[in-house]
């Protein structure tokens, strides 16, 4: 759902709170990953590239970067990753 859609919500509001609805999971359930991707790599289990791939592909597929944008998941992924970083 786009910033636009968003603001729209008056319109039809069944349908954008269900579209809202999924977004934010698909969000949530992305930095949950993001965390325990995170630890996988700070427990040596994970290259940090093979981590952080395998989320860039799902923020894709999810449409994450569709609608929050590049920089936006990558500030998700650092964030996530910032706490975990190995010696």
């Amino acid at each position: 759902m786009t910033a636009y859609a968003l603001s729209k919500s008056w319109a039809r509001p069944e349908a954008d709170t269900a579209d809202f609805a999924t977004a934010t999971a698909a969000l949530e359930v992305f930095k949950l990953r993001c965390w325990a991707r995170s630890r996988l790599y700070a427990e040596g289990l994970l290259d940090l590239h093979d981590a952080v791939d395998v989320l860039q592909v799902a923020a894709e597929r999810d449409g994450l970067i569709a609608e929050l944008g590049q920089n936006t998941v990558q500030k998700i992924m650092a964030t996530a990753f910032k706490e975990s970083r190995q010696p």
